[in-house]
């Protein structure tokens, strides 16, 4: 099989903060920095634990995983071709998305 192009690595945020002003539950500490113990996805995928009582109002009706980040960022319209969104989940609800 030939192996997947390689696509350029897209660095610089610049002062953009959409995905830690939508993450529901405040996971990002800051910029770059992510506190696993408070991501959905995380926390419906790989926690083995019970959810926390004080993050299960944010989770909202999220059962399993959480990509509010990645569809607020502006980067990924260059992956999905244009700012409606995922092609699978559609157009983010930033009302619903925002904590």
């Amino acid at each position: 099989l030939p192996a997947d192009v390689v696509k350029k690595s897209r660095a610089g945020c610049g002062k953009c903060t959409r995905c830690l002003d939508a993450c529901p539950t405040n996971a990002f500490v800051g910029p770059y920095v992510l506190d696993a113990r408070k991501c959905i996805s995380y926390l419906t995928i790989e926690h083995k634990g019970s959810i926390p009582v004080h993050l299960r109002p944010a989770m909202a009706n999220r059962v399993y995983g959480c990509d509010v980040c990645q569809q607020v960022c502006p980067w990924n319209k260059f992956e999905w071709g244009d700012s409606s969104g995922s092609p699978l989940f559609g157009p983010v609800q930033i009302a619903v998305a925002a904590p």
